[in-house]
């Protein structure tokens, strides 16, 4: 039991694997330039635009929607953490005392 709360312990306090902001933001351009497609509206007529500008609501409207799930997503699994966490210290805590 002690084994299994000292590695669950020092795998979260752990800062191997971590990378720099300079990482982070470059595999963030490098990710937004593969998705942010171009918006070529050049000869477009008013219907066209009025179609392509519905498009556009609707796809905004859906990744709204994925946002606030995956934000739900991330909260609940910060409490789960830290509960485990919190347990891992317990069990450490309680073996110390035997």
């Amino acid at each position: 039991m002690l084994s299994a709360a000292v590695f669950c312990c020092a795998y979260q306090e752990g800062k191997e694997g971590k990378k720099s902001k300079e990482q982070l933001e470059a595999e963030k351009k490098a990710i937004l330039k593969q998705r942010i497609v171009p918006l070529s509206i050049d000869g477009m007529g008013q219907s066209d635009l009025a179609d392509k500008a519905k498009e556009l609501h609707k796809t905004i409207y859906r990744l709204e929607g994925e946002k606030y799930d995956l934000e739900k997503r991330f909260k609940t699994q910060q409490i789960d953490v830290s509960s485990c966490h919190n347990d891992c210290i317990y069990a450490l805590k309680l073996h110390l005392n035997l």
